[in-house]
């Protein structure tokens, strides 16, 4: 089933491998929320706003305003932690836009499942999409270069029963930026 989520910014360490498989960038490749394992008040509280106002229903912790990721980043830098920031979109929420973030770049449609926050079934599916033919559809990023071939493989693996894959979860289509600062 399809869900809504609000487009926002993640924060994610770029020295904290967290899954994927070659040529991966999309929301699963690193660790998301690195202020989360620094024990200081700053870092503290705002890892305690991010998980009480920001996490979703649908299961994605993103950062809706623009002074609170500039916080984010502020503290990340003092600590100094190297990270990356992905914008994500979906398809059915106007809310924030990348039009004061003009240094960009598209990586690619990700399907992520919720419930698990930062768990992309591109990523954990990737065998399931060469047995089907379709890695042709995956860019450079991993990730579908086109949202029409993505619902493609969601109608493929809606076949699939749930030893194979978690094809009962609730899961999000999402487009994917890395946003560099100004």
């Amino acid at each position: 089933m399809l869900k809504n989520l609000k487009n926002g910014f993640i924060v994610q360490n770029i020295k904290e491998f967290y899954m994927g498989y070659e040529n991966y960038n999309g929301i699963a490749k690193y660790t998301s929320w690195p202020l989360q394992k620094i024990r200081g008040e700053d870092e503290e509280k705002i890892t305690s706003n991010l998980e009480k106002k920001l996490y979703f229903k649908d299961g994605i912790v993103a950062i809706t305003k623009i002074e609170m990721l500039n916080d984010y980043l502020s503290l990340c830098s003092k600590n100094n932690i190297y990270v990356r920031i992905l914008f994500i979109e979906s398809e059915n929420c106007n809310l924030n836009s990348l039009e004061n973030y003009k240094n960009n770049i598209f990586l690619g449609w990700d399907l992520v499942l919720t419930g698990l926050d930062f768990y992309s079934a591109i990523c954990d599916e990737y065998d399931l999409i060469k047995k089907h033919g379709l890695s042709k559809n995956i860019n450079s990023n991993g990730l579908f270069y086109d949202e029409k071939k993505l619902k493609e493989y969601i109608k493929i693996r809606e076949q699939y029963n749930n030893n194979e894959i978690e094809v009962d979860e609730d899961f999000i289509i999402i487009k994917v930026y890395e946003v560099f600062e100004k």
